[in-house]
């Protein structure tokens, strides 16, 4: 049956618990689509009646604020390094870039998935590697071809520096 409530309090230092069914729809539900915890699955959906993972917030403008005072972080812990631990950045439903800390090489990798391939990789010790062409400053224009691997372009004049503030030496490997 239904019970009307104006509200549920306790004494302090106690806490009031709400049991669910384990069977679908034995939901705890705030307003109809408000919030939901599934009894069944314990999935649950803020702006969904129907969570797909452990937690979904859907609605038409979906923005997650951290407001901290001092530090605020932001954890993907995966279980170990058989598995990858990513961000995907999507367009109604498909997957078009995503950032990943992948397998047991431990990089992380920027990956244009239309491409199908890591655009850019940061390995430990500083190393980053970019496949295929890299332009700085513009798109290639006319007279770079196609065999540059590495075109520096601008309307103004050009240049590379390679600078170390403590031994006055740099380097640039293209390999």
């Amino acid at each position: 049956g239904n019970i009307a409530l104006d509200s549920i309090s306790s004494d302090a230092g106690t806490s009031v618990a709400i049991t669910l069914g384990t069977d679908a729809g034995d939901d705890l539900l705030v307003g109809t689509d408000k919030l939901v915890v599934e009894g069944d699955t314990g999935r649950v959906g803020i702006g969904t009646t129907a969570p797909a993972g452990l937690l979904e917030i859907a609605g038409t403008n979906v923005y997650s604020y951290f407001d901290a005072s001092q530090h605020v972080a932001l954890y993907l812990d995966r279980g170990s390094t058989s598995y990858d631990s990513s961000i995907h950045f999507q367009t109604a439903g498909t997957t078009n870039w995503l950032i990943a800390q992948q397998g047991a090489d431990n990089l992380l990798a920027i990956r244009d998935e239309d491409a199908e391939a890591d655009v850019m990789t940061f390995l430990h010790g500083g190393l980053i590697t970019i496949p295929g062409e890299v332009n700085i400053g513009s798109e290639p224009t006319a007279a770079a071809s196609s065999a540059d691997d590495l075109v520096v372009s601008t309307t103004g004049h050009t240049g590379i520096t390679i600078f170390s503030g403590t031994s006055n030496e740099g380097i640039l490997r293209v390999m």
